[in-house]
């Protein structure tokens, strides 16, 4: 697409530039910590890990260390998922009170 995007068509835009592992690693921490009345919830930091385990599989992740990975993850916006989650019926509500992973995510189904 080329000319500016609407807010919308941004948002669509964006959880199509996150790569599919990213999402990977997101439903795999809802599928392990959801409850019996569907609700999921996991630290930032869970999810920094597990992102990171997943960049092992690309070659352009696989030489860099935790911390170069978790610089990739923050500078790539690659937590910023809840508008691609409700999208696909979800509620999502975060905590991101601090830089030191100790925000969370808590996934809900509407």
């Amino acid at each position: 697409m080329t000319g500016p995007m609407s807010p919308k068509e941004i948002m669509k835009f964006k959880a199509e530039l996150t790569p599919e592992f990213v999402y990977q690693a997101i439903n795999e921490l809802i599928a392990e910590t959801i409850n019996p009345q569907g609700t999921a919830s996991f630290f930032f930091r869970a999810a920094v890990t597990q992102i990171s385990e997943a960049m092992d599989s690309v070659d352009e992740f696989k030489s860099l260390d935790f911390g170069e990975r978790k610089r990739v993850i923050e500078e790539r916006g690659w937590l910023n998922v809840e508008n691609a989650y409700r999208a696909k019926g979800w509620e999502v509500r975060t905590d991101r009170t601090d830089d030191t992973g100790a925000g969370f995510f808590v996934f809900t189904p509407r």
